[in-house]
């Protein structure tokens, strides 16, 4: 039989939901889409990941053609400073465990995005 913890081996700080993988969000803040792009002369191996918007040149490269887009939000987590947001894929947002799935719906809604879902 096992002994209960003495408590000496208790922490005397309170458990932190955070340490057990429960992240609370806030709010989105904002979302974008992320191109893969493979550059003329370069083989698809070495395609980059670029936000949209951004130059489609590079070192007198120029973009050959999108390979994969996704669509990313920024997010803001309860307990955490307001620079310290994540760029999350919608799938991630969608995982069991993480609530957020309604601010996810309201956000695409108000925002008009439609069904957009990742390949990963």
């Amino acid at each position: 039989m096992n002994d209960p913890p003495t408590p000496a081996s208790r922490s005397s700080e309170p458990e932190d939901p955070l340490d057990e993988g429960e992240y609370f969000i806030e709010a989105i803040k904002s979302h974008r889409y992320r191109n893969l792009v493979k550059w003329r002369g370069r083989s698809k191996h070495q395609a980059e990941w670029i936000t949209q918007g951004s130059t489609l040149r590079k070192n007198n490269l120029q973009a050959d053609r999108i390979l994969e887009s996704k669509l990313e939000f920024e997010i803001q987590y309860e307990g955490y400073a307001e620079d310290e947001t994540t760029w999350e894929p919608e799938r991630t947002l969608r995982c069991p465990g993480l609530e957020g799935p309604n601010l996810l719906e309201e956000y695409k809604e108000k925002h008009k995005l439609g069904v957009y879902e990742d390949s990963d």
